[in-house]
């Protein structure tokens, strides 16, 4: 038996003079429970007037009675008018009978979430990371059947590819001679200067005793002292815990390390992310290190913001004499600030800021008033309010159906993205 999941948004009425639109909650014809692996995808059909408005849309399911944001979802066209064809994995669940319901929201104003659906009835007979088969709402009397076999992803028309053959880019960094910096995870930094990739690795740090880089920052100063900050995740007797490190570049290498911040745990999948801030300080945002708890310890940098001298000291101004200024997310991607307002935008897992988000933020950056949200699913354009910073206006897709791992502004405009082996350029 298939599972029939029909969601539907009144995104026609989302207007100007509407302060909280209500999408029409989602709507599902359950039938039979269906029995399911855990490999599966969840389809629906989505009503808009265009796949660009459904960028607007995001959903929340719920497993039980327990919610959590949904991430991972695509669309594309259907045969009728003004209805689309989208899909997510299934989330992951222990085995059992558990029932399953959808809402959905307009990511701009994530307090308005619409009634729940129907209950759907699933039989979960196992726990397998990714989906390979679809339960598909179009066939509704049929057995849901493998999907056919991925077909490679096309590189976006609207980049122009700059460097490739990369390993799983986390981060990026515009440094003032226009040299991209490229942070990959396994601990390597690559350079880009003139449009060409250099042949050698600007840095490789010693795997048998680094984990992973994390994040990069360029000093306010670099074009003077030329240092560059990381921070990367080490071996220690507790497990893993976070290093903040710095380095002195010269002719595209990095070297000369000190650290200045070391011993605050990390989570298994490390999350953290590093910026200079509009007052030149250092900022540091730290995952929980796997423990919720750690971030409503005062004591613990865990899910919380750090702001740091650039040598690693608290600034005399700080509150408290403390450098944590603000409790963090609990698996932060990403920081950056809106100049006109100096208004922080911070990525957790679902959300940017307090907007709950469609797909899981990878990385975000600020160009002029306009907040650049990487996701697993593209590149999204949201235009800041100068005179509510915290909200959103219009959104757009800049790139659609291709995880986008960082993205990074340059100073010249220039925008940059990194994909899981890739850098391109917005053209």
């Amino acid at each position: 038996m298939a599972l029939r999941a029909i969601a539907t948004a009144a995104l026609a009425a989302f207007c100007a003079a509407c302060s909280k639109p209500t999408p029409t909650p989602p709507t599902v014809n359950p039938g039979d429970p269906v029995t399911v692996t855990g490999r599966e995808n969840l389809a629906w059909s989505q009503g808009a007037s265009s796949l660009a408005d459904l960028q607007s849309v995001g959903y929340y399911i719920y497993i039980d009675g327990q919610k959590q944001a949904y991430g991972g979802v695509t669309c594309r066209d259907s045969a009728a008018a003004g209805s689309f064809i989208c899909q997510a994995p299934l989330p992951k669940m222990n085995p059992g009978m558990r029932a399953l319901q959808l809402t959905s929201f307009f990511v701009t104003t994530p307090d308005t979430e619409s009634a729940k659906s129907g209950t759907l009835q699933l039989n979960v007979q196992g726990i397998v990371v990714g989906a390979t088969e679809t339960i598909n709402s179009s066939q509704p009397h049929a057995s849901s059947a493998p999907a056919a076999p991925a077909k490679p992803v096309a590189w976006p028309a609207s980049l122009r590819k700059v460097a490739d053959g990369l390993d799983r880019p986390v981060d990026l960094a515009v440094t003032p001679d226009s040299r991209l910096w490229i942070a990959e995870r396994s601990g390597r930094v690559r350079v880009v200067r003139d449009g060409t990739l250099v042949p050698d690795a600007a840095m490789t740090l010693d795997r048998r005793l680094i984990d992973s880089l994390v994040s990069l920052a360029a000093d306010p100063h670099f074009a003077t002292n030329h240092f560059m900050f990381a921070i990367y995740t080490e071996r220690s007797q507790s497990g893993h815990s976070f290093v903040i490190a710095r380095f002195r570049e010269a002719a595209d290498t990095l070297a000369d390390r000190v650290v200045i911040l070391d011993n605050v745990p990390a989570s298994a999948d490390a999350r953290a992310s590093l910026r200079f801030g509009p007052d030149g300080k250092l900022y540091a945002a730290f995952d929980d290190g796997g423990d919720p708890r750690r971030a409503e310890d005062q004591a613990s940098f865990n899910g919380k913001v750090l702001r740091l001298n650039a040598d690693g000291t608290t600034p005399d101004d700080a509150p408290r004499k403390s450098p944590i200024v603000s409790a963090g997310p609990a698996s932060p991607r990403g920081m950056a600030w809106h100049p006109a307002t100096s208004h922080l935008w911070l990525a957790d897992a679902f959300a940017v800021g307090d907007i709950r988000w469609g797909s899981s933020p990878e990385s975000v950056a600020v160009l002029q008033d306009d907040l650049l949200v990487a996701t697993e699913t593209g590149l999204t354009r949201a235009q800041i309010e100068r005179t509510n910073a915290p909200r959103l206006g219009a959104i757009r897709e800049l790139v659609r159906n291709v995880p986008i791992r960082a993205v990074a502004a340059a100073p010249d405009g220039t925008l940059y993205v990194a994909t899981d082996t890739a850098i391109g350029r917005l053209q």
